[in-house]
């Protein structure tokens, strides 16, 4: 998928100095994990909420002061890492 690292289950997209996820992201159906920390430039975009099957979401060393309300539709998530490194 365009370079990124992923099974079709997990992808990892980390430090890439990604503005927006990338269309693909929104049709991986059984994603469970999905890896976008270390984009300091990267808003969570509300279309999270649509990702039925995500289990773990790592959002570290982004800066986050805010999530979007769609992320409370995540009924399989179990593990949502965020963390200030600055």
């Amino acid at each position: 998928m365009d370079g990124l690292s992923g099974d079709g289950r997990s992808l990892w997209m980390r430090g890439r100095g990604l503005t927006e996820l990338p269309a693909a992201v929104w049709e991986l159906t059984d994603l469970r994990e999905l890896s976008i920390g270390e984009n300091p430039g990267l808003a969570v975009p509300e279309p999270i909420g649509e990702l039925g099957t995500l289990t773990r979401l790592y959002l570290d060393g982004m800066g986050l002061t805010t999530v979007p309300d769609s992320i409370s539709r995540l009924r399989a998530w179990r593990c949502w890492i965020s963390a200030t490194t600055r």
